[in-house]
């Protein structure tokens, strides 16, 4: 297996899902995708919403969070909930896959291994406890903490 690693240019937001889709669809199946991707400078800022989530639904509430201010909103190919982007470091990560694989292990392992990075050098982290039954989900990615999320000592999510 290959490992390609990519650092892209700050871009708009749709052109950050555009790339995001279009290495989906062009990946070769003999290798691993890692992208790296900022939004600096790139005002306004905007969010991303995952793929369950109702446009209309996340129009307004970001409507309501950010006082009446229209923000770009894009759709994810992934699930999750709305995540404003404001300056952030984001990543993607393509792999093959011959068999169906559980997007809750894969979250996991991605951050167990973001973890064990973060410790050797110094930088304490742990990964948030599965629940089995617990509050419902936010529309809002960074609102709290899910079962697997990176999170510091205190709970906040990375």
């Amino acid at each position: 297996m290959q490992a390609t690693l990519l650092k892209t240019h700050s871009q708009e937001i749709y052109a950050h899902m555009a790339y995001d889709e279009a290495l989906l669809e062009l990946a070769r199946p003999d290798t691993c995708y890692l992208r790296f991707y900022d939004w600096a400078g790139k005002a306004p800022y905007a969010v991303s919403f995952g793929l369950a989530q109702a446009y209309a639904a996340v129009e307004s509430l970001v409507r309501k969070k950010y006082g009446g201010v229209t923000l770009p909103l894009v759709r994810r190919l992934t699930g999750g909930g709305m995540v404003y982007h404001d300056g952030e470091l984001t990543f993607s990560l393509i792999f093959p896959s011959t068999r169906l694989l559980s997007p809750t292990l894969i979250y996991r392992d991605i951050h167990f291994g973001i973890h064990l990075g973060l410790k050797a050098r110094g930088l304490m982290s742990r990964l948030w406890p599965r629940v089995s039954v617990g509050p419902a989900i936010s529309e809002e990615c960074f609102s709290q903490p899910a079962s697997e999320d990176l999170v510091h000592l205190d709970g906040v999510k990375f």
